[in-house]
């Protein structure tokens, strides 16, 4: 019988290059914070501003993450970068409306430019520039800092500001179905200078390692229409589609939830308000005297007036899509 061949040795050099190229996978200019074993995660950050200040500080894009009956799907939507996608014609009704409550509709994600301060998990992220990528929990939490409730009588708070924005305290657990963000909240507002002579970095450095996030979005890889559609429908054949209307259902729930509780929390608000309003004319004085006010933004490093403004027509406007 002749020698066999070792294939192990044939072939070691594939297998290392495959466990190179998935190890390269990950894409390291993007900060993920860390979590435990019981899926809670804590960090501290610092929102930067564009590149161009007169810019919003973020990109809005777009991806489908579906989870049917235990398997997952994920990939880049092209309407991002204004293109067709098979999934979002898939989720439009015969008048050419998206079906929002089916389970596959196209969810939001933002990107932006961030300054660890503090990521215990992972040290030597501290003191460095990443992008950020974040979903819709963390965004409203921004958007309710920025645009607060005018009977909260509060100032806009502009986050990325360098001189008087805030330090973010980033904080997921473990939801009934899915992880939630909400109590993640800003610190006090801040110069940004102290964290920065505690790294020992200054303006330039954030300026030379900030990334441009419009460039950063639309060069990410998209599938041509068809072969989104082969993998899509690949996908869909192997789930079963009675568990998009239990998902469907499970969110159409946690919605209404959220939505209970900020009518509540306004509720509260505005009854306080009328409280106030007919306390003695003393008691609001002294009220006055003692309460300390949110000091105004100012139009410095990292904010300029039309980047304010087109901040504030951002939020305002309705971007629902």
């Amino acid at each position: 019988m002749g020698r066999r061949r070792d294939y192990s040795k044939i072939h070691a050099d594939k297998f290392k290059d495959d466990a190179e190229s998935r190890k390269s996978y990950k894409d390291e200019r993007f900060w993920v914070l860390t979590k435990n074993g019981d899926g809670v995660g804590s960090a501290i950050i610092r929102f930067l501003p564009n590149k161009d200040i007169d810019e919003v500080p973020f990109v809005l894009g777009y991806k489908h993450s579906i989870y049917i009956n235990k398997k997952g799907f994920i990939d880049n939507c092209p309407t991002t970068i204004g293109k067709d996608c098979p999934i979002c014609d898939s989720n439009k009704d015969k008048q050419g409306t998206y079906v929002l409550d089916n389970g596959t509709y196209r969810k939001k994600v933002w990107v932006c430019n961030i300054l660890v301060i503090e990521d215990k998990a992972n040290r030597e992220n501290e003191g460095k520039v990443f992008l950020y990528e974040y979903k819709t929990q963390v965004h409203d939490v921004l958007q309710e800092a920025l645009v607060p409730d005018k009977e909260l009588n509060i100032d806009p708070l502009y986050y990325y500001s360098l001189d008087d924005g805030a330090n973010f305290r980033l904080l997921v657990r473990p939801g009934k179905q899915y992880p939630t963000w909400s109590k993640s909240k800003f610190m006090e507002p801040s110069s940004i200078d102290e964290e920065l002579e505690k790294f020992g970095i200054d303006d330039d450095y954030l300026e030379e390692h900030s990334y441009d996030i419009d460039k950063v979005v639309k060069s990410k890889a998209f599938k041509s229409y068809d072969d989104l559609l082969v993998k899509y429908n690949k996908y869909m054949k192997n789930v079963n589609m009675a568990e998009v209307e239990l998902d469907s259902k499970a969110e159409s729930n946690e919605k209404e939830n959220v939505e209970t509780y900020t009518r509540t929390k306004r509720k509260a608000s505005k009854t306080e308000k009328e409280a106030k309003s007919e306390e003695p004319e003393s008691e609001k004085e002294t009220e006055k005297e003692t309460k300390t006010p949110r000091r105004a933004s100012k139009t410095k490093k990292g904010v300029s007036k039309k980047g304010k403004q087109n901040m504030q027509n951002y939020f305002n406007s309705a971007d629902d899509e």
